[in-house]
């Protein structure tokens, strides 16, 4: 392996995509016992926390971090939480460092930890990196190979990749988008105002705007984050903000303007998220999801001082999160359904204060402390509920789209907006009275807080919508001012993905933020048609595209024939199930004329709905909790005239007492539901198919299973043990060849349906799937999409 010291360094390296493929097996870790660094290389812990923070791609930064915990002694398995990788290939990490280490100097020739890979090669690979000064050693500089072998067998920088049983291609991103999450605006101690702004994407970035010049004066990527909602400023003008996939907790100091980043907060834990924060002088006060699990952070020393711990069996989220310094009190919404907790740290004294009114209520959205008054808005309802902490009772409540602002600078009240139209409620009389003032149509205040610019102008400003749009508003002259600035786009993680009729396309939509990506296969070009929200299914028929989006479990049509306007005129909206409390169409299909809808809720008190749909008399019917208790996650239009479904036992984030159904019906009699007896006990049944050899195929977990209607018989094949998921895992299609693919817990598999022989082709981080007419698989990681050709 020759390398060409100049600016740029090109490494020709062989490399197994994985140790499943290489033959090798990474050291096995008892449990209980640590992983050793048996030679550091003369690398120290704190050497390598430098290089972690000047390595800003996520994933070689991940690898750095699980050698260098090793080093610092925690156990593989706890390595393995912090860093969201199994702790074998933690165990695989550390191997490679040891007979190699991340990099040594240029005048030996030759990196032990690349030579201790190539190995075991099969495959050629090759790449460019660019490195800064500070990399130098000796009289070149040091290469960083913490690369070479990661995770999953997909490198960000790699074109292509020879595989054992194929060829894999990274695409690059495909959807990228401007969208934020929230803001929070706030003053720095030279009087400064800012408006700080969470741009999703990969990662999720913050964006510092000056409200004084309406541009952005500085951006800082939120490492592992993919998105963020929790945000608080403590009384020094500070920001603290709480992620998600890790739990990280950022600091950005307007002040110093320094921003820093102090790592994954949920290690241990299946906490998945940080929901919101709040502060005290000393501390910060955290909750997550999707166990309603509480945390406190130390400001001064700079870590978490409290365990992980849930606040109520049962709940999933902890939803929001405020504290009263006065009484020295946390207020926590807690959901579903919601619960309002009153915890007094003082006397460690916790109660329920939640009237029953309001318990039906999936949880408290938001709330704010102004003067002596807590303000709870509640969800899915738009009202707000007003809690006297001196009284101890609710004395009031009204309708709103969003949460309180704090106190009028001028006046004993505050802001909040209804139906895009700006109030007051006055904090003596508890009255509100509607403003002049009105935002955009179909907007709302996101954030609501009162700055003072240079000019000596005072404003109530916060976010308007996802676009990034801002408001004004002078208190005192009662004016209204909208402000558009200009924001970087940022790439989004992928999620739905199809392909056209004909598999010249693949249709890939964007995570969270939305957007659609068309990737023609024969030019090698695509286009982004935007907007629409996030997908959760996309049904291609002749002419027309149905789309079932996330939230309030709408279906979109997309008429092919015409020009793409965004939504909602093309695609436009033929149907909208909130009111049924459904919150995403996990299953699509379409039968003759109709289209036919199975559903996960959010919140109602049953399962899913089954909806059907007329096309040509856009007639609807709905059937609500069609299986009691449980979701519709999978369904098909079979050739012997039933319609055949499966579910999840997932619902209202409940989970059914009775295994995941696998049923059918006829069109013209929905309601004579047959269950068919699936010899497999399982969470989810997804990914029904016609399979090439015309029976049914399917998933249950990580099984899968074949059906033959005729003599009623099931054949079934492990492929994994147990996956993870609510409504949405794995995915199954038809090769021209005559063999059966799919995903499943991020791996991609071949299937032989005369023997049910499975072959792993990609063994880590192949989400979702899609073909093309060349019998081409299209998988995604993260943001990136990949094809995979077959040998």
């Amino acid at each position: 392996m020759s390398l060409l010291f100049r600016n740029k360094v090109i490494i020709y390296i062989n490399l197994r995509i994985s140790g499943a493929h290489s033959g090798y097996t990474a050291p096995k870790e008892k449990h209980g016992k640590r992983l050793n660094i048996t030679d550091n290389h003369g690398w120290t812990p704190r050497k390598l926390r430098k290089q972690e923070r000047k390595i800003k791609n996520a994933h070689l930064r991940q690898r750095v971090m699980a050698v260098r915990l090793v080093m610092e002694g925690y156990l593989g398995k706890d390595v393995a939480s912090m860093v969201n990788v199994c702790r074998q290939t933690v165990s695989h990490y550390v191997s490679l460092f040891n007979e190699g280490g991340p990099g040594t100097p240029a005048s030996s020739g030759f990196c032990p930890w690349a030579r201790a890979v190539s190995h075991r090669s099969i495959a050629g690979v090759s790449f460019m990196l660019k490195f800064k000064r500070h990399l130098l050693l000796v009289s070149s500089f040091m290469i960083f190979n913490f690369f070479l072998f990661f995770i999953h067998p997909f490198f960000a920088y790699a074109k292509s990749i020879s595989t054992p049983y194929g060829v894999l291609t990274d695409l690059g991103p495909k959807v990228r988008n401007i969208s934020v999450n929230t803001s929070r605006a706030a003053m720095d101690k030279k009087g400064n105002c800012y408006l700080y702004m969470i741009l999703h994407g990969t990662p999720t970035v913050l964006a510092v705007l000056d409200l004084n010049t309406g541009k952005v004066k500085k951006t800082f990527p939120l490492l592992d984050s993919t998105a963020a909602w929790a945000m608080d400023i403590d009384e020094g003008g500070v920001l603290w903000i709480g992620g998600t996939n890790k739990g990280s907790i950022y600091r950005f100091d307007p002040n110093t303007f320094s921003f820093k980043n102090f790592g994954n907060q949920l290690g241990g834990s299946k906490e998945v998220a940080i929901q919101d924060i709040t502060h005290s002088n000393q501390k910060l006060f955290a909750t997550t999801a999707y166990g309603a699990n509480f945390f406190s952070f130390s400001k001064a020393k700079e870590k978490r001082v409290s365990g992980l711990s849930p606040l109520e069996p049962g709940k999933k989220f902890a939803k929001s999160i405020v504290y009263d310094q006065g009484s020295n009190t946390l207020f926590i919404s807690l959901g579903a359904k919601a619960n309002l907790l009153k915890w007094n740290l003082s006397t460690g004294k916790k109660e329920h204060i939640l009237p029953l009114k309001y318990q039906s209520e999936t949880y408290i959205y938001k709330m704010r402390i102004v003067n002596q008054y807590l303000f709870a808005r509640m969800y899915p309802s738009e009202k707000i509920a007003v809690y006297d902490m001196k009284k101890n009772r609710f004395v009031a409540e009204f309708p709103a789209s969003s949460i309180v602002s704090h106190k009028n600078p001028f006046k004993n009240e505050v802001y909040y907006t209804y139906k895009g139209n700006f109030y007051r409620f006055d904090l003596k009389t508890l009255k509100t009275y509607r403003t002049n003032l009105s935002l955009p149509p179909f907007t709302e205040a996101i954030s609501l807080d009162f700055v003072k610019k240079k000019n000596g102008e005072t404003v109530l400003t916060g976010l308007v919508d996802n676009d990034g749009r801002y408001y004004e508003l002078n208190p005192i002259r009662n004016r209204l001012v909208i402000r558009k600035p200009t924001l970087p786009a940022q790439p989004v993680n992928l999620y739905t993905m199809t392909q056209s009729l004909d598999g010249s396309k693949i249709i890939i939509n964007g995570y969270m933020s939305g957007g659609l990506c068309i990737y023609d296969v024969d030019t090698k070009k695509e286009i982004e048609l935007k907007p629409v929200s996030q997908l959760e299914t996309i049904l291609v028929t002749p002419g027309k595209m149905y789309l079932g989006a996330y939230p309030k479990a709408r279906l979109l049509e997309y008429d092919l024939a015409s020009k793409w306007k965004g939504y909602p005129i093309n695609p436009r909206e033929l149907l909208n199930l909130l009111s049924y409390g459904q919150t995403r169409i996990t299953a699509l299909i379409k039968k003759d004329n109709t289209l036919l809808l199975g559903t996960y809720p959010e919140n109602s008190t049953g399962g899913g709905v089954l909806a059907l749909y007329d096309t040509v008399s856009g007639k609807s019917t709905v059937y609500p909790n069609f299986i009691n208790n449980q979701s519709i996650i999978s369904l098909l239009a079979y050739k012997d005239g039933y319609i055949y479904g499966g579910t999840s036992r997932h619902a209202n984030y409940k989970v059914s007492k009775e295994p995941a159904r696998f049923f059918r019906f006829k069109l013209d009699n929905p309601k004579r539901v047959e269950f068919l007896p699936i010899p497999l006990n399982s969470v989810m049944i997804s990914s029904l198919i016609e399979g090439p050899d015309g029976n049914i195929w399917g998933m249950a977990n990580g099984t899968l299973f074949q059906y033959n209607p005729s003599t009623n018989s099931f054949k079934t094949k492990q492929i994994l043990k147990a996956i993870s998921g609510r409504f949405k895992n794995a995915v199954l299609v038809n090769g021209k060849n005559g063999l059966l693919y799919g995903t499943v817990e991020g791996k991609l598999f071949e299937v032989d349906p005369s023997t049910m022989k499975v072959t792993i082709l990609l063994d880590h981080n192949a989400w979702d799937l899609a073909i093309d007419k060349n019998d081409t698989l299209y998988v995604r990681n993260l943001e990136r999409l990949y094809s995979f050709q077959r040998k």
